[in-house]
C-alpha cells in the first residue's frame, strides 16, 4: 500500500501505513498558491520511522534506560532499540498499521499487537489512529486499549519534526509552551522533579528557538495548548492537546558545522521519560497512566495553521 493523501484546500498530508501510520509530508498553501512542508519531508523510499514527517508513539513514549522496568512490583524488559542503549519511542512506529477507513480528508488505521511475534511490550495491546484535515487544521487522534488481563502501565505521544523556515528563508522560528518546569536530566533521564528555570521561563513567555540553544529536553505542566510563529513568513501554527498530553519535549538539534539543522521537534506526551521506573519510585504526576484490562487511552492532538 502506497502513501495515502489527505487534502483540505490549505493543508496537504501524506501517511505511510507501512512505517507505523507516520506522517510523511504534511505541506500548507502558501504565496502563489504553492505547497510549502510545514513538516520535515520524509525522503521517498524511506524505512525508517525517523526519518518520516511525524510518528506515533505508544504504548510508553520516550525513554527506558536498557530496556528494564518494574511496574507493581514486576521486573520487566524491553528489547533495547537505540545506540545509548535505551528503549525508546514505543512499539508501534516501526510497524505495519491497517487502514480502517478513508475519505479524501481523512483516515483510520489500527495496530492489533496481540498477534505479533516479534511484539516489543509484555502486555498485547491495541493502537488505533485518525487523522483528518479540514480547512487549515490537521486533526489527530491517538487510541491504545489494554488487551491483556493485568493493568499496564500506558503513555501515548505524537513525535512532529517542524521546519525551522518556511518559503521565507529570514524566517527565525518562535515557540511559546506554557509548562511548570523543565525536568534536570543525566544521560536524558530525568533524576529531580521539574522546576522552573530560565529555559522554562523562556518558553512559557514565548522566544526564538535558537535563543535557547541546543536542546533534547522535556517539560511539565503543559497545559494543552503552544504556538509556533515562522515570522517572515507571517504564519502561525497553534496546538491545541487533550489533557492527557500534560508533557512536552522539545528537540532542537545543533549542526556539526554550527547553527542548527533545518528542522526541530515540539512533541505532545503524556508521560516523561523513564514515567515507568519514575513511578515504581513513587514519583508524583510522571504522566503514568495504569491502564486497565480493556480500558484505552485516548488524546487528540490538533494543528491549526493560520496568518499572524
Amino acid at each position: 500500500m502506497h502513501r495515502l493523501a489527505l487534502e483540505s484546500d490549505s493543508l496537504r498530508a501524506q501517511v505511510d501505513p507501512r512505517l507505523g501510520a507516520a506522517i510523511c509530508d504534511l505541506t500548507i498553501r502558501g504565496p502563489g498558491n504553492q505547497w510549502f512542508p510545514l513538516l520535515r519531508r520524509a525522503p521517498a523510499e524511506a524505512s525508517c520511522f525517523n526519518d518520516t514527517a511525524c510518528y506515533l508513539l505508544a504504548p510508553w513514549c520516550n525513554r527506558i534506560p536498557a530496556g528494564a522496568f518494574t511496574f507493581h512490583g514486576i521486573a520487566r524488559n524491553v528489547n533495547v532499540n537505540w545506540p545509548d542503549n535505551s528503549s525508546i519511542h514505543g512499539d508501534v512506529c516501526g510497524r505495519p498499521w491497517t487502514l480502517l477507513d478513508r475519505s479524501p480528508a481523512s483516515a483510520a488505521f489500527e495496530l492489533d499487537a496481540r498477534s505479533l511475534a516479534d511484539r516489543n511490550w509484555p502486555w498485547p495491546y491495541r493502537a488505533r489512529v485518525r487523522y483528518e484535515t479540514a480547512e487549515r487544521t490537521l486533526r489527530c487522534r491517538l487510541e491504545l486499549t489494554n488487551e491483556s488481563n493485568s493493568r499496564m502501565p500506558a503513555g501515548i505521544g505524537f513525535h512532529p519534526y517542524f521546519v525551522r523556515s518556511l518559503w521565507d528563508t529570514n524566517d527565525r522560528v518562535a515557540v511559546l509552551a506554557r509548562n511548570a518546569g523543565k525536568y534536570p536530566l543525566q544521560n536524558l533521564v530525568p533524576i529531580e522533579p521539574a522546576a522552573e528555570d530560565a529555559v522554562s521561563r523562556a518558553l512559557a513567555a514565548g522566544t526564538p528557538l535558537d535563543a535557547l540553544g541546543e536542546l533534547d529536553d522535556v517539560f511539565a505542566g503543559a497545559d494543552g495548548r503552544a504556538e509556533i510563529t515562522w515570522p517572515a513568513s507571517g504564519i502561525r501554527a497553534r496546538f491545541e492537546c487533550s489533557p492527557i498530553f500534560g508533557h512536552v519535549v522539545i528537540y532542537s538539534p545543533s549542526a556539526p558545522a554550527g547553527g542548527f539543522l533545518p528542522y526541530f521537534c515540539l512533541e505532545p506526551v503524556s508521560m516523561v521519560n523513564n514515567a515507568i521506573n519514575l513511578y515504581a519510585q513513587g514519583w508524583h504526576e510522571t504522566g503514568l497512566v495504569p491502564l486497565a484490562p480493556g480500558d484505552t487511552l485516548a488524546g487528540a492532538w490538533n494543528l491549526h495553521v493560520e496568518p499572524m
